[in-house]
């Protein structure tokens, strides 16, 4: 029991990370877009 309820929250945390991570990217890939064309 313990092992597997160990390894469900593990996922968890690695899904949490990982949609983290990819709103870090799009968010900085906006900023950036958005900071182009003031920079150009």
């Amino acid at each position: 029991m313990i092992t597997s309820y160990q390894s469900i929250i593990w996922k968890m945390d690695i899904h949490c990370i990982w949609s983290l991570g990819v709103q870090l990217k799009a968010s900085s890939h906006l900023g950036l877009l958005k900071e182009t064309p003031m920079l150009m």
